[in-house]
């Protein structure tokens, strides 16, 4: 179904269920199309069965927030009334009885008692729009029912069939007729129903007696026929408790037409270089069109690029092949692309979506027939087989030549991957951090290719130039309980053995001990308890409130038990659940965000994030590059990391630039307390190193200078000129 489009204007005065027409396609479905703010119905039956007719359009549905308002007969089934009305004596147990039933019929239609993995997706958008407000249900029971002296029949039942859609621009529908809320009444029954539109000058009269009909009854009105019971709020809770914390996600989505690249491009220049980019394109260029780009977080990587190529490709035959680390970062550049003019082509997922249309446009290019070739590609499609046979097309072409851009290009520093690398006449590598400091090796890789660093621009001067939005930084001292530091200690005492023999080189199998050691005693400081308990008693004072994120460690908090060795994943918790668990225990509505998600649920916690449907993403490593998420305003940092390049990434998601934030706040867990000062102190000093270059740049230095001086007296850390005062 095509949203937010007006074919309700099109609507007939009538529609019946016979010679094949549909209600629920006819009539509600393009009503829905046109994304109402207000869909209203009066039904004796409702069932989630009803969506079936507009199932695939319903995340947008969701995400355009359309409120739906149902009010209903309390029963479905006449047989189920009259048993509860047959077995209960008293009026009030009737009644409850009543509505209890009607309530288990919503957690029934929800998927109550099955399996995640069986509940239908319209049954998933059912709880989802109830938990979150979107969908509301009452029930309508005559008074006259009520008595419960004798048998109902369904004469006694609340059973009118009428509603209305009210749209954003005044257009108002409304309908009345003899079809319920249900599959049936939409597409299997014969019913049949009248149509009145405010735009039709005959039909104003019935649909405003109509559109009273339904408030009168929504706003129990008719107290003297009816009495109306909302969802209890023991359901509700029920509801909320299973119900997702984000959109579902629709596993069969409507197909989205083909796109054609045009070709010259549409280019135009949406907008004006800053200073800091225009320097950076400039050196560039004096280096023979080749280097890498050192620009902070939040400087405008992405549009710095953009310009130069279609720059370019206005003066000369030309592919572009833009290279990045994940999907979600793919779909931020075509965004940016589109608004330059440019449609490229999208080398991710399925090859059959791109793998056709990418090998005629190469021969029309090596034809010298088309003139500009975008192309997008993640690095994982890069490296394939079937990408590289067509890469190897556009190198060996007769005509134009080859930009190469490289989003995040220190995820190239691998000999294996930068083999695979077109062979570029031009060649722009983009990177907050290129290579983390003393890092030679990776250095070299990515230098082998990409040159040189030709210029740079550091957080500190985006701060500096007002780029980027102001921080204050606090510092929450953790420490590890005796068996956390015994643990360390030995992790470090093997680290040590090994890192002396690999003076002399390691066996294969001496250097995957050393790695998973490593690996091993930073997971063990991720999860230390004290940081969970610093952190709930740090949310209990705090009330939930959006934009918030959680970076935690990637691995499994540490158990112990009668044996020797720490045991990370036997018998525990992974960390970000355990976050999770504390963050939902203090009231916050909260978001995984890790490479265990899939592209489209990941997708759809930033769209709930950014839309405040939850207020905290709780994220792992996943989310330190490329996503955008410029509205954050607090961070907090429980992974006790030692990379440079993960705290000025980190540090970059929450100091963008946003509309009302003026400025973010920083929450660094800083492992200061331990029973030895001379056994820890190589750990303390890793972790300072991490403070000092978040203090040199916070806003708030006088708060936190004495706390950072302690610190450094009580480990004799000397302090380097000028570090404390920025």
């Amino acid at each position: 179904m095509n949203m937010s489009d007006s074919s309700y204007r099109k609507l007939k005065t009538k529609y019946s269920n016979r010679k094949g027409i549909n209600i629920g396609q006819e009539l509600i479905a393009p009503c829905l199309a046109g994304e109402p703010k207000l869909y209203r119905r009066g039904t004796g039956y409702f069932s989630s069965s009803s969506m079936k007719a507009y199932a695939q359009s319903m995340s947008s549905l969701i995400e355009k927030n359309v409120k739906f308002e149902i009010i209903c007969s309390p029963v479905v089934q006449d047989k189920g009334l009259i048993e509860i009305l047959e077995s209960n004596s008293t009026k009030e147990k009737k009644l409850k009885n009543v509505l209890a039933l009607s309530e288990n019929i919503v957690l029934d239609a929800i998927g109550f008692e099955k399996n995640k993995e069986n509940v239908s997706y319209r049954s998933k958008v059912l709880s989802y729009m109830i938990a979150s407000n979107q969908l509301e249900i009452k029930f309508a029971i005559p008074k006259t029912m009520e008595e419960l002296i004798t048998e109902v029949s369904y004469e006694e039942l609340y059973h009118v069939k009428n509603g209305y859609f009210e749209f954003h621009n005044g257009d108002e529908v409304a309908f009345e007729g003899s079809f319920n809320e249900t599959e049936r009444g939409h597409s299997k029954n014969i019913e049949s129903t009248l149509v009145f539109r405010n735009w039709i000058d005959n039909d104003i009269e019935r649909l405003n007696e109509t559109k009273a009909e339904v408030d009168d009854d929504w706003n129990e009105v008719n107290s003297e026929d009816l009495n109306i019971y909302p969802l209890g709020d023991e359901i509700l809770r029920k509801i909320k408790k299973i119900a997702s914390k984000t959109p579902p996600i629709n596993p069969n989505p409507p197909p989205t037409p083909p796109v054609i690249p045009p070709d010259p491009p549409d280019t135009g220049l949406p907008y004006d270089l800053m200073p800091h980019q225009d320097a950076a394109l400039e050196k560039w260029r004096e280096n023979d069109y080749k280097g890498i780009l050192a620009l902070a977080t939040g400087s405008g990587k992405t549009i710095t690029a953009i310009h130069q190529a279609v720059t370019m490709a206005e003066k000369e035959t030309l592919c572009v092949i833009i290279a990045v680390p994940y999907i979600v970062l793919a779909e931020q550049w075509v965004e940016v692309l589109n608004e330059y003019g440019v449609v490229p082509y999208e080398c991710f997922g399925n090859s059959k979506k791109w793998y056709s249309k990418l090998e005629n446009a190469i021969g029309r290019f090596n034809l010298n027939i088309k003139k500009f070739l975008p192309i997008i590609v993640v690095n994982a499609t890069l490296n394939g087989k079937k990408f590289q046979s067509q890469l190897q097309k556009i190198e060996n072409s007769l005509h134009g030549e080859i930009l190469m851009i490289s989003d995040e290009c220190h995820h190239h520093a691998n000999r294996n991957i930068i083999k695979k690398l077109p062979k570029a006449k031009y060649i722009m590598g983009l990177s907050a951090t290129p290579w983390n400091p003393g890092d030679k090796e990776s250095e070299s890789i990515l230098k082998s290719y990409y040159v040189d660093e030709v210029y740079t621009y550091s957080l500190q001067q985006a701060l500096d130039d007002d780029r980027l939005c102001q921080y204050n930084y606090n510092i929450h001292e953790v420490e590890l309980n005796a068996e956390e530091e015994e643990e360390y200690l030995r992790l470090t005492k093997i680290i040590s053995v090994l890192y002396k023999q690999k003076e002399n080189g390691l066996s294969p199998e001496k250097q995957s001990m050393l790695d998973n050691t490593i690996f091993k005693r930073s997971r063990l400081l991720d999860g230390i308890e004290d940081k969970f308990n610093v952190l709930d008693n740090l949310l209990k004072v705090k009330k939930p409130s959006p934009f918030k994120l959680f970076y935690c460690g990637s691995g499994f908090q540490a158990s112990y038990d009668d044996e020797e060795d720490l045991h990370i994943e036997k018998d525990s918790i992974s960390i970000i659940d355990r976050i999770n668990e504390i963050l939902s225990n203090r009231g916050w509505d909260v978001s995984k965000f890790t490479s265990e998600e899939s592209h489209s649920e990941r997708r759809n916690v930033l769209k709930t994030f950014k839309n405040k449907t939850i207020n905290a993403i709780a994220a792992i490593k996943v989310l330190d590059e490329g996503f955008d998420v410029p509205m954050c305003d607090e961070a907090y940092f429980t992974a006790s990391s030692s990379s440079e390049r993960q705290w000025v990434q980190r540090r970059g998601r929450i100091l963008r630039k946003s509309d009302n934030k003026e400025i973010a706040v920083v929450h660094d867990f800083v492992i200061t307390k331990t029973s030895s000062t001379s056994d820890f102190r190589d750990l303390i000093n890793r972790e300072m190193a991490r403070v000092n270059a978040f203090f040199k740049s916070c806003t708030n230095q006088d708060q936190i200078e004495d706390q950072i001086k302690v610190i450094k007296k009580t480990y004799s850390i000397e302090e380097q000129k000028g570090e404390l005062n920025g």
